[in-house]
C-alpha cells in the first residue's frame, strides 16, 4: 500500500511564500536550512520540517525536485566528515557567502533580489573593506568581476598573448585609483584568481 503524502495547508504555503529579502540581508549568517529556503524564494522562519517536507513530497521516481537536488549539493560541500544530519543543517556562512555558491553553481531560480547583492556588497567594501584577508581578497575579486561585466567581458578570461597591453593595464590602472582596496600587489594577486581559459 502507497505511503500518503501529507499536504501543506494554503496557511502554511503562504507562511513559506512571504520573504523579507531586505531583512534577511541583514543578518550576519544563514543557516544551511534557512540558505536552502531563501535561494529557493521561501521563507527561512517558517518552520524548518515544512521546507524539508516541501523537498522531500516534490520527489518523484528518478527526478528530484530542484528543491531536493539543492539540498544535497549544499550538504556535499559545506557537510564536514562526522557531523549529522541535523546538524548539517546548521552550518552557517554569510549571506554573501551562500548566494556567491548558488550563482557559480549555475543555480536559476535564485530570487532577482539576491542575484545583485555580492557585487553590491563587493563596492560598499570599497569605501573600507573588512580587515580579515580572506573578506578583502572576495572584495577584490568581486570589485574586478564586476569591472570586467561593465566592459562587456565574461569570464573565463582568455589568455592574453603577450606584447600587447589588454584589458589588465586597464583595470589595473582604475583598480589602483581605490587605496583602500588595491596595491599593485594585491591586484597582481586577485587577477590571479580570476577563471582563465586556455583560448
Amino acid at each position: 500500500m502507497r505511503k500518503q503524502r501529507t499536504k501543506i495547508s494554503v496557511y502554511q504555503a503562504a507562511d513559506l511564500l512571504v520573504v523579507n529579502y531586505e531583512s534577511q540581508l541583514k543578518r550576519r549568517t544563514w543557516t544551511l536550512v534557512a540558505a536552502l529556503a531563501i535561494l529557493n524564494g521561501y521563507n527561512p522562519e517558517s518552520p524548518p520540517e515544512l521546507l524539508l517536507r516541501v523537498a522531500d513530497c516534490n520527489q518523484r521516481d528518478l527526478h528530484k525536485s530542484d528543491l531536493a537536488k539543492m539540498r544535497q549539493h549544499l550538504l556535499d560541500d559545506f557537510n564536514t566528515e562526522g557531523l549529522r544530519y541535523s546538524e548539517a543543517l546548521q552550518i552557517t556562512r554569510t549571506p554573501r557567502q551562500w548566494i556567491l555558491w548558488a550563482v557559480e553553481n549555475g543555480y536559476g531560480q535564485i530570487p532577482p533580489a539576491l542575484v545583485q547583492y555580492p557585487a553590491q556588497k563587493a563596492e560598499h567594501n570599497l569605501a573600507g573593506a573588512p580587515s580579515t584577508p580572506t573578506s578583502k581578497l572576495e572584495a577584490r575579486i568581486e570589485w574586478l568581476k564586476q569591472r570586467l561585466r561593465e566592459k562587456g567581458i565574461e569570464l573565463p578570461l582568455p589568455l592574453h598573448p603577450g606584447g600587447k597591453p589588454g584589458i589588465k593595464v586597464e583595470i589595473r590602472a582604475e583598480a589602483l585609483q581605490h587605496t583602500k582596496l588595491f596595491t599593485q600587489a594585491t591586484f597582481d594577486h586577485a587577477w590571479k584568481k580570476l577563471p582563465k581559459t586556455d583560448g
